[in-house]
């Protein structure tokens, strides 16, 4: 799978840092990459990426879709 496939499997993200997927996101020509990450005593705590390109809708459907898998998983009381 090529590294731009990537982007469109969410699942693979979690053993990603999230400038790995940002920087995914830059060579496949997001029009507009804004990161801003929130730390709490030094620790990571959530990064809001904001995207703008050709591709937004087709990231935003694959994130969704992997957000609803994991929420049916967590609802069916399992581990993803």
């Amino acid at each position: 799978m090529s590294s731009q496939q990537v982007l469109f499997h969410p699942d693979q993200w979690l053993d990603m840092k999230v400038s790995e997927v940002v920087q995914l996101m830059y060579e496949a020509g997001a029009g507009k990459l804004q990161m801003q990450l929130c730390t709490k005593d030094g620790q990571p705590m959530f990064a809001l990426v904001l995207i703008q390109g050709e591709d937004t809708q087709a990231l935003l459907d694959a994130m969704e879709a992997k957000a609803n898998a994991l929420e049916a998983v967590a609802a069916a009381g399992g581990a993803a």
